[in-house]
């Protein structure tokens, strides 16, 4: 089997998975590009890796393949102080790879190095084949003398029997440990010009004349060593967006008012607390509120004839602050042609309801919390990407039968995942026009009891993909929605009002509010 990174270079994948390789080249020369085609590439062939994130930059792999994201980002599967051991051994039986997003953390070297030794000693016992990536190489392995190897080195020179490969990525090879550097067995190498730089890599090439050619390559373009020539290739284009892509400079038209920027940076200063957030406090970036509890207290007092009763103001009780984790989401669709898309912030929730950033209100999405079956979903990813097919064209394109089709068409139907509509099938995702907007937030600190539900990104950004077939995710969030829980009582019956503080509308009959009562 074979992993391809570009039109004219296939790699074996024994070689990938259990090999020692490096990607070096200057910053822009497309380094963490290639890491992400192989990343991809490895996931679609369902090998088990860990990518040392140090930029947060590869979480979007969830968004079209199973993975696991250990981080300290709020959106993470799982944070940075969970046992790697369990971690590990998971993601070796099921072949799954694993995010390890160090970018938020304080002891980036303690983390990984901590990581490493727990998987050499796990695959010393086990021996099977994983493979180990790491972006910025030369924070991680330094080129300092030392009596003791550290566990990168241990794995460069003792990995491959335990079946542990190793893929070094950086733009300084003059600063990283020769240790590693020389067991590469064959790599790439984007552009260098510094000669530092090009006097360390010579030790990888048996023709120095070879390295003439390095400082005149481009943007995505390197030179393949230890393949018996050294080819120099582009790497082809990638299924996500690479998160790390530089910003692009934007053209100022408007003057510059000089004095109002001094005044607001003076007035800052005069409002900043005194007191600093810890770490250790809940504090959570909240949707800006437009209603206060006062209004929610009004509005269920004029609205209590809903429950067929007139009621008194003692019969309703304080509203209790209660908050909704939302997912955002910065999402990149087609726009014409594959290569136009066009940006949209959505925010969702479990049960695919989206935020409608310009009228706040919750609209309904298809609710997708069953669990699909594989001819399922073929027949609505052929429906999502069709925009709208009959039972006919579905049995051709499948090549499932129309009996199957039927039955298994009523079930998605049934669910509201498609609608039909004089026998043509249709999948509904005509929400997402409208949220263009991103909303203002602030921080807030407030308990974890206090927050109604969670959020399973995985689960979510799986069925973006077939909610909106060929979008692409670019960035995500996690923002909480203030809602004012309003308990009514009547005797011994209690009601129950959610009041969003955006827009003051009751989602009670949307929201599993039960264990609030």
């Amino acid at each position: 089997m074979k992993v391809n990174i570009s039109n004219s270079i296939d790699i074996e994948l024994q070689q990938i998975m259990t090999g020692r390789s490096c990607i070096i080249g200057q910053s822009g020369s497309g380094k963490s590009f290639l890491m992400g085609v192989i990343a991809e590439e490895l996931c679609k062939a369902k090998m088990p890796f860990v990518i040392i994130d140090t930029e947060g930059e590869y979480f979007n792999i969830k968004s079209i393949f199973n993975a696991i994201w250990v981080s300290e980002n709020e959106s993470a599967d799982l944070k940075l102080d969970s046992d790697y051991g369990r971690i590990i051994k998971n993601s070796i039986e099921s072949h799954t790879p694993i995010i390890l997003d160090v970018s938020e953390s304080y002891d980036r070297v303690g983390i990984v190095y901590s990581f490493l030794e727990k998987l050499y000693k796990i695959e010393d016992e086990i021996k099977e084949p994983f493979l180990v990536m790491i972006e910025e190489a030369d924070k991680f392995i330094p080129q300092v003398v030392k009596k003791e190897l550290n566990p990168i080195e241990e794995i460069s020179v003792r990995g491959r029997k335990r079946g542990i490969g190793l893929i070094i990525a950086t733009q300084r090879p003059a600063n990283i440990s020769k240790n590693v550097l020389s067991q590469c067995g064959y790599g790439f190498i984007g552009k260098l010009t510094l000669e530092n730089d090009l006097s360390a890599i010579s030790i990888l090439f048996d023709d120095k004349n070879i390295m003439k050619d390095i400082p005149k390559l481009g943007s995505g373009e390197f030179m393949m060593f230890g393949s018996g020539s050294n080819i120099i290739f582009k790497v082809k284009r990638r299924l996500l967006n690479a998160m790390g892509t530089t910003p692009l400079v934007k053209e100022l038209n408007n003057e510059v008012d000089m004095k109002s920027i001094i005044d607001n940076i003076r007035s800052g200063s005069k409002n900043e607390p005194n007191n600093k957030i810890t770490k250790n406090d809940n504090v959570f970036n909240v949707i800006t509120s437009e209603f206060t509890e006062e209004d929610a207290m009004e509005y269920a007092r004029s609205h209590s004839s809903i429950f067929g009763i007139n009621l008194r103001r003692t019969d309703i009780e304080s509203p209790i602050s209660v908050y909704m984790p939302l997912l955002e989401l910065r999402i990149l669709t087609p726009k014409g042609r594959k290569s136009d898309f066009e940006i949209h912030y959505i925010m969702v929730n479990n049960s695919m309801k989206f935020l409608n950033s310009k009228k706040m209100a919750l609209e309904g999405i298809p609710n997708t919390d069953i669990e699909l079956k594989k001819n399922e979903t073929h027949i609505l990813e052929v429906i999502a990407k069709s925009k709208s097919i009959d039972i006919e064209n579905i049995c051709r394109v499948t090549g499932i039968s129309r009996l199957i089709v039927a039955k298994l068409l009523a079930r998605l139907v049934s669910n509201n995942l498609v609608v039909e509509i004089d026998g043509q099938f249709n999948v509904p995702t005509n929400k997402i026009e409208t949220d263009k907007i991103q909303l203002s937030t602030a921080t807030a600190t407030f308990k974890k009891s206090q927050i109604l539900g969670s959020i399973d990104t995985s689960k979510i950004l799986k069925r973006m993909q077939l909610l909106f077939p060929d979008s692409k995710v670019n960035s995500m969030g996690i923002k909480y929605l203030k809602f004012y829980l309003v308990k009514i009582r009547y005797g011994s019956t209690i009601r129950i009002m959610l009041l969003d503080s955006c827009k003051m509308k009751d989602f009670s009959k949307m929201v599993d509010v039960s264990e609030l009562i």
